[in-house]
């Protein structure tokens, strides 16, 4: 009898190893998540703040490239009469 309730403790021992190692995974699978779930809805809130502010830095820059073009459109004038300056004297 002792033998028979050995032999049954034998042949389930891997059986219940691997049930026990199944939910280990799955706790610790569970710990992870709740652990960075944090992290996980900030990022996704960084990322959309990022996408949410594109149009105003569009804005920006477009600004910026106008502000350049008229300033170097200035500085063509200028170079441009002092040249014009430069000939008439000559």
């Amino acid at each position: 009898m002792a033998a028979l309730i050995v032999l049954i403790l034998i042949l389930l021992t891997p059986a219940f190893c691997v049930y026990a190692l199944k939910a280990s995974k799955k706790a610790e699978l569970a710990k992870w998540k709740r652990k960075h779930a944090k992290s996980v809805v900030l990022h996704e809130e960084r990322i959309k703040a990022y996408w949410d502010a594109e149009p105003a830095r569009q804005a920006a820059r477009e600004k910026a490239d106008a502000e350049h073009k008229a300033y170097m459109k200035q500085r063509l004038d200028e170079r441009n009469a002092e040249m014009k300056r430069k000939r008439d004297q000559s």
